[in-house]
């Protein structure tokens, strides 16, 4: 009788600490992500936007993603006269470096 009891003990023991593990882990999940949801909401400050570089920044940002997208399927589709409407008659840049700087 006395080695049933040890056993059923024993034989429980390691899924009751893997529990506790495991519902240790979730509280502490939890306590975590909702410190930093609290933190950061109290530390937030208001700044001042000057609305108008906003919206010229975003129009200049949209019109490149324009540009690239009709660039890449002009590439994609071998539209060589459109892709060198891209590009100037005479190009002069340096040339990549063979290493990495």
């Amino acid at each position: 009788m006395i080695y049933s009891l040890l056993h059923r003990f024993a034989a429980n023991r390691p899924f009751s600490i893997i529990r506790t593990v495991i519902l240790l882990v979730i509280l502490g999940f939890f306590a975590s992500t909702s410190y930093a949801q609290t933190n950061t909401q109290s530390s937030e400050k208001t700044a001042t936007v000057d609305r108008t570089r906003l919206e010229e920044n975003e129009e200049l940002s949209e019109s490149l993603a324009n540009d690239l997208l009709q660039l890449s399927t002009a590439t994609r589709d071998r539209d060589i006269p459109l892709i060198t409407a891209y590009f100037p008659v005479q190009l002069s840049a340096k040339p990549f470096p063979s290493h990495p700087l």
